[in-house]
């Protein structure tokens, strides 16, 4: 089990019940289509990675809690927090892994009152919660989103916006599955 997935489920005490996480159509990197709803086209390939389900130790899929606690997958420095469509987004900046040039997102979330931007965050510490709204009838269910990328230099990460993720030639966008079964040290 990775860093982030123990620390996860050791705050949201889910240590007993936790077998893997669930991934339904949809919720994966580069993903075509939504997870929810009529599971409609995406106006863009599907920029990260959703988690919002996870299999029990009888094989049966599960919600996560509502406002579950999480950290990030790599200690960091936050860049800014700022709105998306279903909460709050978190962009942190990892300096001490692949030669600095990883950043990560982790959106539709309630970050704790006191995180802002230059605040470091390190992976055994909470940094906020998912987002806890009232779903619409054909919406997404609570959920953390959580992209990675690596940044074009000449593109500052306080001008970076949900758009400019997938639309931009500046962004080179890593599949977060990957991270997210990475051990760190």
């Amino acid at each position: 089990m990775s860093s982030f997935t123990d620390h996860f489920l050791r705050i949201n005490n889910l240590q007993e019940d936790f077998q893997s996480w669930h991934f339904q159509p949809g919720m994966a990197f580069g993903s075509p289509d939504l997870w929810w709803g009529q599971r409609k086209p995406r106006p863009c390939k599907h920029e990260g990675l959703d988690l919002a389900f996870y299999l029990d130790q009888h094989g049966q899929s599960r919600s996560l809690p509502a406002s579950a606690n999480f950290g990030p997958l790599i200690d960091g420095i936050v860049i800014k927090i700022f709105d998306d469509f279903l909460g709050k987004s978190i962009l942190i900046h990892h300096p001490n892994y692949d030669q600095g040039q990883i950043y990560s997102i982790f959106g539709h979330t309630n970050p704790l009152p006191h995180l802002q931007a230059g605040c470091k965050v390190s992976m055994d510490k909470s940094i906020g919660s998912i987002a806890n709204f009232t779903p619409k009838i054909h919406g997404p269910l609570p959920h953390l989103h959580l992209s990675f990328f690596k940044l074009s230099t000449d593109l500052s990460p306080l001008s970076l916006n949900w758009s400019m993720l997938s639309n931009s030639g500046k962004v080179l966008l890593v599949d977060p599955l990957k991270m997210l079964y990475t051990k760190f040290p």
